[in-house]
């Protein structure tokens, strides 16, 4: 259920294109990132971080700063801080106790993680996947590997991780299974 939901709302977002002024549509593409996340409880708190630009500008206080940073791994932003005359309460060391049982962030520099939503073969069997981040990916030719999936994005739960490869190329694995592709960015 939580995939197709995480496939409904990523087929939204890609259907609006680039961002737009409206809020609600902001907070849509956000939890459409948020998607990565398999479990529900991680889901829902990186949700509720996306809503914090929506929170801000209706002058609601803050979502917690474990939220935020949640939201903030999968969107490339920065946690809020409590407005108004108060000052701002620093957000805790991401190794507080507040974190506790939380993914350790990652910086979007060094490796993404994501769900991997649909893929497609060309007839040399190189691949074509689909990102729940909304991001595009293809195999190089070069490549020596073949991918052997066989289960259907919307059926099968292929977790992917991708990180910085030597001379400037990107490994594609997937949680699970063995080997690497490498691969490049086409969106």
């Amino acid at each position: 259920m939580t995939s197709r939901f995480g496939v409904a709302v990523l087929a939204l977002v890609l259907s609006m294109g680039a961002a737009s002024a409206d809020p609600r549509a902001d907070l849509l593409a956000a939890a459409g990132r948020c998607a990565a996340f398999t479990d529900l409880r991680q889901f829902l708190d990186c949700y509720y971080g996306a809503a914090q630009p929506l929170r801000a500008q209706l002058g609601l206080p803050p979502a917690p700063a474990a939220q935020q940073r949640l939201a903030a791994g999968v969107m490339g932003i920065a946690p809020a801080t409590a407005a108004g005359p108060s000052p701002a309460v620093p957000l805790p060391p991401a190794n507080s106790a507040a974190d506790f049982g939380l993914p350790a962030p990652v910086r979007e520099a060094d490796r993404i993680n994501a769900r991997m939503t649909a893929f497609t073969f060309d007839r040399f069997g190189f691949f074509t996947a689909t990102l729940s981040n909304g991001q595009v990916w293809v195999q190089e030719d070069g490549d020596t590997s073949h991918a052997s999936w066989s289960k259907p994005a919307d059926k099968f739960v292929y977790n992917v991780s991708i990180s910085h490869g030597l001379l400037g190329s990107y490994n594609l694995r997937v949680a699970g299974m063995t080997g690497a592709y490498k691969v490049k960015r086409l969106r």
